[in-house]
């Protein structure tokens, strides 16, 4: 009786650490879709299936493309440069890129376009 009360305790001490592993590991979800920037609708991010990602600023013929991660609360888009956002109430915040500090200042905001929801 002694053993089966251990071997039930240890099996719900087990189950709790992972489901607290879980609730814990911090990955957000992001909508795939366009996301476009508040303050200049020209410049966009395209999340798309199997973590590519498209950057489009239409009045530059460079169009960086490459994969994406999420760590955390934070975006990564990965090509010969490396784009940083912050994902907050599923909104993107331009944190830092190279590229991309020439035309946009840190903490400008994209949010999914309306005609991806």
């Amino acid at each position: 009786m002694m053993k089966r009360i251990k071997k039930t305790k240890l099996i719900f001490v087990l189950l709790m650490c992972v489901i607290m592993l879980s609730a814990c590991s911090g990955k957000k979800e992001l909508t795939l879709g366009t996301y476009v920037s508040k303050n200049d609708e020209l410049i966009f991010i395209e999340l798309q299936s199997n973590n590519n990602f498209v950057l489009i600023n239409s009045p530059v013929s460079y169009h960086p493309t490459g994969k994406y991660t999420i760590k955390g609360d934070k975006l990564f888009l990965k090509e010969d440069d490396e784009y940083v956002f912050s994902i907050k109430n599923d909104k993107l915040i331009f944190e830092s890129g190279a590229w991309l500090e020439s035309f946009i200042d840190k903490g400008s905001e994209f949010q999914l376009s309306k005609k991806d929801e």
